[in-house]
């Protein structure tokens, strides 16, 4: 079930970060192993995930 969750967060966070330059540097800095991947989950991050 966890998994199923963080999947669909996932996909809404890439499906936002076309659009908002916060998450889509967020989200490249975890693809390109600059920050680890928790930072996908950091507070900051998830208020800009759409519900």
């Amino acid at each position: 079930m966890l998994d199923r969750e963080r999947g669909a967060y996932l996909a809404r966070l890439r499906t936002a970060a076309t659009e908002d330059p916060v998450l889509a540097t967020a989200f490249l800095r975890v693809t390109h192993l600059m920050d680890p991947p928790a930072a996908l989950f950091a507070p900051k991050v998830t208020a800009r995930v759409p519900a």
